[in-house]
């Protein structure tokens, strides 16, 4: 991707560059190139740029700080600067931090996930029941249905039903909920019930710590239909992961596990992902979506298990 002028003058040469946030890209540092971390997108991503304010770069390994507008060989910035943009951004973390507890809390006080399940109509419960989850399922994990939920899309408020998915940590506490949109909307299918909720793994047992043995999904859905594919095979942790490039805090939860096995979309790269537990680790590769193999493809159950007990390290 090409970088705001502000930074692609002097850094717009670099390799591996991608989006952070708003005002925040990534790249290959220009100084150490970043190669003892591989990050969750498959490159080097601890040389941070800022176009914010005083436009910047600062890599998290080496500690290269420098200014986009100063090119000065071998300039080393006042180390009170560099400490300023430390504590910068530690305090920008913690609001982030603090904004998802808020966003946690009401979520947990509005309780509106549990009205969608309770009035949950016989059609949505059929809904589900034909994308995998049966009835006690749906009970279960108090998937729901709301009627009529804003969404904003480009700027411009839109209003759809959706199918909600509570998503709890250990101990049923809430912690997210996700909208699944009954028509997707500009290729959307997924929203959070609101901004500042956090990335959660989905637990299809939350009344119980992850166990030894693990099965990492994407999403929540097919976390959830594996999880009913599998009922009847030995103790097993089935998780969904929130999207291809899941951050490092998530997945460090499954760093105990003595066998991860990660059943991705087609097109993602769990061999990437899968780095990061070696040789503990095992990828099961699959022509098309698990949950679409299993309910359209003629995928079975027992299949499925096996290629999971014989799938191979990558």
């Amino acid at each position: 991707m090409t970088l705001p002028t502000a930074l692609a003058r002097r850094w717009g040469h670099l390799r591996f560059i991608k989006r952070q946030g708003a005002h925040e890209y990534s790249a290959e540092c220009p100084k150490c190139h970043d190669y003892d971390h591989v990050s969750r997108h498959g490159h080097p991503d601890r040389f941070r740029m800022f176009d914010d304010l005083k436009p910047r770069g600062w890599c998290r390994r080496c500690g290269l700080f420098a200014f986009a507008d100063d090119d000065r060989r071998n300039f080393k910035p006042d180390p009170a600067v560099v400490e300023q943009f430390r504590v910068e951004q530690l305090e920008a973390e913690r609001r982030r931090r603090d904004e998802a507890e808020r966003a946690i809390g009401l979520l947990q006080k509005d309780a509106l996930w549990l009205r969608w399940h309770q009035e949950m109509p016989t059609d949505a419960q059929i809904w589900w029941t034909e994308k995998g989850v049966p009835s006690e399922w749906q009970k279960r994990l108090k998937l729901g249905f709301c009627p009529d939920k804003a969404m904003w899309f480009d700027g411009v408020e839109h209003s759809t039903a959706t199918y909600t998915i509570p998503v709890f940590d250990t101990g049923w506490k809430l912690v997210n909920l996700r909208h699944r949109l009954a028509t997707p909307m500009n290729g959307c299918k997924y929203r959070p019930d609101r901004a500042g909720l956090p990335q959660a793994l989905y637990l299809t047992d939350p009344e119980n710590p992850i166990g030894d043995y693990v099965v990492a999904v994407e999403g929540e859905v097919k976390a959830i239909v594996v999880r009913v594919a599998l009922e009847d095979t030995e103790r097993v942790s089935v998780v969904g992961l929130p999207g291809k490039t899941p951050s490092d805090e998530l997945l460090s939860r499954l760093d105990h596990a003595g066998r991860i096995v990660l059943i991705l979309d087609p097109d993602a790269d769990p061999a990437t992902i899968a780095a990061r537990w070696r040789p503990r680790s095992r990828v099961v590769r699959l022509p098309t979506k698990v949950d679409d193999a299993l309910l359209q493809y003629g995928l079975r159950r027992d299949a499925l298990r096996r290629a999971i007990r014989k799938a191979k390290p990558e």
